[in-house]
């Protein structure tokens, strides 16, 4: 091309052309996994996770035996603080008093330890690359280099101040998808629609008040522990470069268990009616 412009509308248009149909594609598998399937849109996700887990542990140095050992247990430390967090709950007592039953006497709220799962960890990512992005973008139109300037590189994991961007981001998503999961304005109101009330507690605003706070207090507790869990190996990694590869597995791991925990729950309740015998075939069977 004689023209640079020319060169770049080449390059870029074909590229976005070709993402964009890509995007198409995949929504389109994953609304097909929705009806035929499990899991959705997240296995394509989950697929390529854990081709992103195989690439990094295979430039991993795993040749010494107490960096293999310290590894392998680091590893198995957060995939069990992920199931324990995922599977403990908060229960708060509801009361019902237009059921006269016993199960009335046993029912409950469950607020989970950690309800934002491993999305914090993935869009806090993506919304960390954002700005890399624009300034790669910027470096057409400007005659220096901005692959090597302080504005890409600080905004990388590479940096202290890009880990703690990073972690800011992790623990505030934390928070707010713990909301989202779990929306105590819409339980309050249900509550209040339904005659139903927790010990203490009166219906309307200060239940919710009060379901908010205990959201915001686990939201809390669980974005410290995950900043905790992926912060370390990042800090680590500045000072001993040769961990670099290990830096972003505990994220992986986390994300991967979320994943598999989400879908293990799926196919136990695609499996629920197994469990249930027609009465009819019973009958036909007890008549023959």
């Amino acid at each position: 091309f004689d023209s640079e412009w020319l060169f770049l509308l080449n390059l870029i248009f074909p590229t976005m052309l070709t993402m964009v149909a890509g995007s198409f594609v995949v929504v389109w598998l994953g609304n097909l996994n929705v009806k035929y399937g499990i899991g959705g849109i997240t296995i394509i996700i989950f697929i390529n996770m854990v081709h992103q887990l195989i690439s990094q542990l295979s430039q991993s140095n795993l040749k010494h035996w107490l960096v293999t050992l310290t590894f392998v247990i680091f590893s198995a430390l957060v995939i069990l603080f992920t199931i324990i967090s995922e599977k403990s709950e908060y229960r708060i007592k509801i009361n019902h008093p237009g059921i006269y039953h016993y199960i009335a006497e046993v029912s409950y709220l469950p607020i989970k330890v950690n309800s934002a799962g491993g999305l914090p960890i993935m869009y806090a990512m993506l919304l960390l690359m954002i700005p890399q992005y624009i300034i790669l973008g910027l470096n057409y139109f400007t005659a220096n280099d901005l692959r090597e300037s302080d504005w890409l590189i600080n905004f990388s994991t590479y940096r202290m101040s890009g880990i703690a961007l990073y972690l800011i981001l992790v623990f505030a998503l934390t928070v707010i998808f713990s909301f989202f999961n779990i929306d105590p304005r819409r339980l309050a109101r249900q509550m209040r629609k339904e005659g139903d009330y927790i010990d203490q507690v009166r219906p309307g605003k200060p239940t919710y008040q009060f379901l908010s706070r205990k959201i915001l207090f686990f939201g809390i507790f669980s974005g410290i522990m995950i900043d905790i869990i992926v912060g370390v190996p990042l800090i680590l990694a500045l000072y001993r470069p040769e961990y670099k590869t290990f830096a972003m597995l505990p994220g992986l791991y986390i994300m991967l268990t979320s994943i598999v925990l989400t879908i293990m729950e799926e196919i136990r309740k695609l499996r629920m009616g197994r469990y249930y015998k027609s009465i009819f075939e019973e009958k036909k069977g007890r008549a023959k």
